[in-house]
Order: C-alpha cells, then sequence, then structure tokens
C-alpha cells in the first residue's frame, strides 16, 4: 500500500504495511538500510512527522478498537489507530466530548498524541497529551 502525508509535502512516497492486531507489530515490522519502520496513523499530519526516512510505515489505523469504555467518568482504553471522529461517534450520543479536537476529526488517537494537537480550547483545556492518563508504548 502507497500512503502519503495530508498536506502532500515534502513528497515521499512511503510504503506501508496494515497493522490490524498488536502481535502485527512484531510479524509486520521490518528494517531497510539499518532504519526501522514508523508508525503511520490516518496521515493528517501537513509535514513529514509521520513519514519513514526508510520510505517504510506501519499503517496502525487497523488498530481502531474500544477496550473499555466508563460513562461515569467520560475515561476510554482504545487502540492508537482509532480516529477522535470514531470515538466521538460513540460518546457524543451519550453525552460526552473529547476535552481536545484538532482542525480535523480524522485524526488518530496515536497521532493526536505522537503531536500533541491543540484544539481551539486550548487555552483553557490545553493540548490532547494533558488528558491522557496511560499509554503503553511498543518499543524494539
Amino acid at each position: 500500500m502507497k500512503v502519503e502525508s495530508w498536506g502532500k509535502y515534502p513528497k515521499s512516497r512511503q510504503t506501508g504495511r496494515c497493522v490490524h492486531w498488536p502481535q502485527d507489530l512484531i510479524e509486520k515490522r521490518w528494517q531497510a538500510n539499518g532504519e526501522m519502520s514508523l508508525p503511520f496513523g490516518n496521515g493528517r499530519s501537513y509535514g513529514d512527522v509521520c513519514l519513514s526516512s526508510s520510505g517504510q510505515v506501519l499503517v496502525m489505523n487497523g488498530l481502531n478498537r474500544f477496550k473499555a469504555l466508563d460513562l461515569q467518568s467520560g475515561r476510554v482504553r482504545l487502540e492508537a489507530g482509532m480516529t477522535l471522529g470514531d470515538i466521538l461517534a460513540v460518546v457524543e450520543p451519550k453525552g460526552w466530548f473529547l476535552p481536545v479536537v484538532p482542525g480535523t476529526s480524522q485524526a488518530t488517537v496515536g497521532g493526536a498524541i505522537a503531536n500533541d494537537v491543540h484544539g481551539k480550547n486550548h487555552h483553557v483545556r490545553g493540548t490532547f497529551g494533558c488528558h491522557v492518563h496511560r499509554l503503553w508504548l511498543w518499543r524494539d
């Protein structure tokens, strides 16, 4: 699969391997010229932050499942490939909204964390990272 950044600059075509399950991170990774592949969410970054210098990315938007949803506290546990729009589609009808939403709801949670995105209310609610209580990071 070929992927590129949303802003299409710089022009750097990436070859992607889809990840649907956590174990895929081990099975589908690869190394090129001594450089590892990079996780790639939904490609909603304007610049090169979602692009790998090796030209190889792991497309994470298949990791898009809720693990837990607590409607009393408003906390969710989910996978990094879920978009903010996917979350809102479930929680908004139940009376909840995300504290921080960037200009697009098509950003993934992993991308929102990695870029510590902000919304129009950042002067009041801060950035996305201010609302992340825990995160599991897989490193190789």
